[in-house]
């Protein structure tokens, strides 16, 4: 018998009592799983696997492959890579992370008490809808395609045998269910302009935008050449209904997805390019978001494609004359789920109340400045203003240790960072023309090792911009803190406000531009992304205007080369910020042409409207809280949550206008820290938290059970006595000889699984 083998149990049968017991006494030997499954996440959080069907935040990221295991976009989704350990890395977290304090952000207007949230436990918890330009709130509301197109559907059923042959007809359906790229060509050389018009249309009837029709002579005959339309096709005939308008504009549902993710996804299902698409606005990654969208003649069917994603829906078909630029909308819809709530809901009135009362101060938020804490996006800015290329180069090249990465894009930073060989780095790099690192690379290796600028001018203007946005919205966020610490919320004379209150141009354009396809219709909202455009006309107010002022129209500019400063103390401080960094005013008209910015406006108090909200109990601590607009069409019952529950939420609906970040919103509502690391350290809290109360609840279960089984245990033991004592003697005689038997029995199977080990031994020896 090897030396290691299980011990042998006793062939005596245990009682259930005996049995309870060993049980419990083997579980408190077995690692509770719950407590050794802390994989770090993206976001810093500590990750323990559920059951629930949607990850807590950044257990898997996307980068430029774009799906989850469920084949989300239908493309491979890879996953981060662990982090590496560094001294800045917090156990039980990934790192640290920009703090508030970091990028200006300090001060709070509202008075009370303050309570602990966690903010996008989930990406279901925050659902963002767009509101128009005529006030309505964007939902999606149907898949259906409109009812024009259906009536062309039905038309385009009918081939005409005397306009092209069978042979012809067949060829373009082939064409067009394939995807073709050959083409369809009927000679007309002895048809008058109306038999071609009508062959034309009744092409159009048939397949209508998904295929083109050209006339053309070739060797002395005049064809019509019939093929496949592509998404930037400039075919003069290209089929269009008679009278529609040119613009198709339809509602985006995304879960989870950059637009830049989504605008590649759905080039590739509709066969439009990127920069024919229209939007009014950027929208959260992380989050469920509801907005509008618009293409430039575009067929609903070829969307048809789309239906087969997971995480994008496409619906609310409508044909308009104008297209969708960045800033048409008037704001955006919240709808919120904070989560680890510990105050009654006497707090969070008196919370909500003084909150509507105040507003919050209009930071940029920390998603204006990056993900990096070893390279946060303003370090790119500064160094950009200061004409040092090759820093700004550096900074985005450099290796970033305790900071979660995809493989390819850290081994590449990693191989430039050693050896400045752009080329050997881009042989790490799978898709190198959708980073921003790849495009910089291919451009050092097209201009040369020194080439930095050059290497800049690779990327898209907007990406550029982004870099120069942050650094101007860390001063802002700097001038603004020192405002209210020093003056708090009293008008000072000199401050600026509009000079004409109803000019109120602005417009939100605040997520990464990867696509690699700049649309020049966009590039003035790089204006207007800051809060107002350069080009509102403001005042400064008098000494005899503060009394009657109010703060709410108080605006501080971001620094630029076209902006008049406040006409009081707080005007210096901007002189002073920008001395401390070496730069000027006259940096940003400086630096470079197609670089220069001519600053913007912002108002410093923005206040949440149309706030409403509850509280509820649930008993999992990663269930969904929320319906999304999906769930709500394809209707999914109302979620029902355990009333007595141990877990508290709070779910809070509000507008806000475009430019103002609902994570301040939140910030100054619940006087708390909205950063990734302190999130982290109360998403891991919480997860301690309910370990330990499952554990208790479990050994609370096994104790009153352990109880139950002794009192039954006792009770058949006393009825077991009492059953003797009241049997008649032959029935005690049977009762002694079948136990007997029962021992003689046992003996016996004892006997012969003695003789079996023993031979089992002999065969292994």
């Amino acid at each position: 018998m090897e030396e290691n083998s299980p011990p042998k149990q006793d062939s005596k049968p245990f009682s259930v009592l005996e049995r309870f017991r060993q049980l419990k006494k083997e579980k408190e030997h077995t690692p509770d799983p719950a407590e050794t499954d802390t994989s770090p996440t993206s976001s810093g959080t500590v990750f323990q696997a559920s059951k629930s069907s949607h990850p807590p935040e950044g257990v898997v990221e996307t980068g430029n492959g774009v799906t989850t295991d469920k084949g989300r976009f239908h493309r491979k989704r890879r996953l981060l890579e662990p982090p590496v350990k560094s001294d800045k890395v917090v156990p039980g977290c990934l790192y640290q992370g920009q703090q508030e304090s970091d990028v200006g952000i300090t001060e709070f207007i509202r008075d009370g008490q303050g309570f602990e949230v966690i903010i996008k436990h989930r990406y279901t918890d925050f659902q963002v809808n767009e509101i128009d330009l005529s006030g309505n709130v964007v939902k999606l509301t149907s898949t259906d395609f409109p009812k024009e197109d259906k009536e062309t559907e039905k038309l385009s059923e009918e081939e005409d045998p005397t306009l092209l042959s069978p042979e012809e007809w067949t060829a373009l359906r082939e064409i067009t269910e394939k995807e073709l790229t050959t083409t369809v060509n009927v000679d007309v050389t002895n048809f008058d302009k109306d038999q071609r018009q009508r062959i034309h249309k009744a092409v159009k009837r048939r397949f209508g935008v998904r295929v083109y029709s050209n006339t053309k002579d070739v060797d002395g005959k005049k064809l019509i050449v019939i093929g496949l339309a592509s998404g930037n096709t400039n075919h003069r005939f290209c089929t269009w209904p008679k009278g529609r308008p040119e613009y198709l504009h339809f509602v985006m549902y995304k879960e989870n997805a950059e637009m830049a993710e989504v605008l590649n996804v759905l080039c590739k299902y509709t066969r439009f390019k990127a920069n024919k698409f229209g939007y009014a606005g950027t929208k959260d990654k992380r989050a469920v978001t509801t907005q509008q969208m618009c293409v430039r003649r575009g067929d609903c069917r070829r969307f048809s494609g789309c239906r087969r994603l997971w995480g994008i829906a496409i619906g609310n078909y409508t044909y308009k004359w104008e297209s969708l630029r960045l800033g048409d909308l008037n704001g955006n819809r919240f709808k919120i789920v904070l989560r680890h709530i510990k105050v009654s809901d006497t707090i969070i009135q008196e919370s909500v109340e003084q909150f509507k009362k105040t507003g919050f101060i209009n930071y940029f938020g920390l998603q204006r400045f990056g993900q990096s804490a070893v390279v946060p996006t303003y370090f790119v800015g500064k160094a950009i203003l200061k004409g040092d290329w090759k820093l700004a180069v550096e900074l985005i090249l450099k290796p970033r240790p305790g900071e979660a990465s995809f493989k390819d894009l850290k081994e590449a930073r990693d191989v430039w960072w050693t050896t400045r060989d752009a080329a050997e780095a881009l042989k790490s790099l799978t898709r190198k023309d959708r980073t921003i690192e790849g495009k910089i690379l291919m451009g050092l290796r097209k201009h040369g090792p020194n080439a930095y600028q050059n290497a800049f001018d690779n990327l898209p203007r907007h990406t550029v911009t982004l870099y120069l946005h942050s650094y101007q919205s860390l001063i802002w966020n700097k001038i603004v803190s020192r405002r209210i610490k020093q003056f708090g919320l009293k008008v000072l004379a000199g401050d600026l406000v509009r000079a004409n209150p109803v000019d109120e141009n602005i417009v939100e354009a605040d997520g990464k531009d990867d696509s690699g396809d700049d649309d020049e219709d966009s590039e003035p909202a790089n204006e207007l992304e800051n809060g107002c455009s350069s080009k509102v006309q403001v005042r400064a107010l008098t000494a005899q205007e503060v009394e009657t002022a109010s703060i709410w129209d108080v605006l501080y500019p971001l620094p630029g080369d076209d902006i008049r400063m406040p006409e009081n103390e707080v005007g210096t401080w901007y002189t002073e910020l920008l001395k401390e960094d070496g730069h000027s005013m006259d940096c940003f008209r400086k630096v470079n042409k197609k670089y220069g910015m001519h600053g913007s406006y912002r108002s410093m108090i923005e206040r949440a409207e149309d706030m409403d909200w509850r509280t509820v109990r649930y008993s999992d601590p990663d269930e969904d809280l929320l319906l999304s607009d999906l769930e709500v069409l394809k209707g999914k019952s109302p979620l029902v949550h355990d009333s007595e529950g141990p877990y508290k939420a709070l779910i809070i609906e509000f507008s806000l206008k475009v430019c103002s970040y609902a994570t301040m919103a939140l910030r100054e509502l619940a006087k708390c820290e909205t950063s990734t690391s302190s999130q982290a350290i109360l998403t891991n809290q919480a997860r301690q938290e309910d370990i330990a109360m499952k554990k208790q609840k479990l050994e609370e279960d096994e104790q009153s059970q352990e109880m139950e089984i002794d009192a039954v245990a006792g009770e058949n033991h006393s009825n077991s006595n009492l059953e003797e004592q009241c049997m008649p003697n032959d029935m005690v005689e049977e009762s002694i000889a079948a136990e007997s038997q029962r021992e003689e029995n046992g003996d016996i199977c004892k006997m012969t699984e003695n003789m079996v080990e023993a031979k089992e031994d002999n065969n292994l020896s």
